[in-house]
C-alpha cells in the first residue's frame, strides 16, 4: 500500500514476451511515471511513418530500462525530458533510430548492444554517462563503441 508522500515504484517485467504489431504508430511501452523499471520485453512496432517507438520515457526520473530487445521500430528507445535513468543490457537493433535521448540528463547508458540501426545513438542536449556499449557504426553522442 502506498503511503502519503511515498514514491510509487512500478515494475513491468514482460518475462521475454513480445509486444509486436508492425502497424503501431504509438509506443509499444510508454511511461511518464518516475521510479519505473521496464525489463525483459521484446518490442517490435513500426518502422514506417508515424511514431513507432519501442520504449518511450517522457518527463520522468529514476527509471531503469534493462534487458530488453528492441527490434524493427522507428525508434528503439526514446527518452525526452527524463533524468537520472539507467539504460542497461538492452539489444537495440534494426531500427531507424536505435536510441534517441533528448534533454535527458544525468542518465547512464551502459552495456547495450546497439547494432544495425540506420542511426545507432542520437543525443540532443543530454548529459549521459556512456559506458561500454557495442555499436555497428560510429557512435553518436561522443560514445566509443565496441564492434557488434
Amino acid at each position: 500500500m502506498e503511503k502519503k508522500g511515498q514514491a510509487r515504484i512500478i515494475t513491468l517485467d514482460c518475462n521475454n514476451y513480445y509486444i509486436n504489431n508492425p502497424s503501431f504508430t504509438i509506443p509499444g511501452i510508454y511511461s511518464d511515471s518516475s521510479n519505473t523499471t521496464i525489463k525483459n520485453c521484446n518490442v517490435s512496432v513500426s518502422k514506417g511513418a508515424g511514431f513507432g517507438v519501442g520504449i518511450r520515457l517522457t518527463g520522468n526520473t529514476y527509471n531503469r530500462v534493462l534487458d530488453n530487445i528492441l527490434n524493427s521500430n522507428l525508434v528503439g528507445i526514446y527518452s525526452s525530458s527524463s533524468n537520472n535513468n539507467v539504460f542497461e543490457n538492452n539489444v537495440i537493433k534494426d531500427n531507424v533510430y536505435g536510441s534517441y535521448l533528448e534533454s535527458s540528463s544525468d542518465s547512464e547508458f551502459e552495456t547495450n548492444n546497439i547494432c544495425l540501426n540506420t542511426n545507432d545513438l542520437i543525443c540532443s542536449s543530454s548529459q549521459i554517462d556512456l559506458g561500454s556499449n557495442s555499436c555497428s557504426g560510429p557512435g553518436g553522442c561522443g560514445i566509443t563503441c565496441n564492434s557488434c
